[in-house]
């Protein structure tokens, strides 16, 4: 009974574990892709901001 209850134990562990990294690795990925969103979203407001200038230069000459 000892080795039935040391294989569910270590069962669960490796299910536990199992689990830990597949969570990992979503959060990995949704990291990757919010770290992508905000260097694009950081490129378009560099665009904007030298736009703007470019607009702001012309109504001061």
């Amino acid at each position: 009974m000892e080795n039935d209850e040391a294989s569910q134990l270590q069962g669960n562990s490796v299910s536990s574990a199992h689990q830990n990294i597949i969570d990992i690795s979503d959060y990995t990925e949704n990291t990757t892709n919010a770290a992508l969103q905000t260097s694009q979203a950081s490129n378009k407001l560099a665009t904007l901001a030298v736009n703007m200038s470019s607009l702001v230069r012309q109504f001061k000459y």
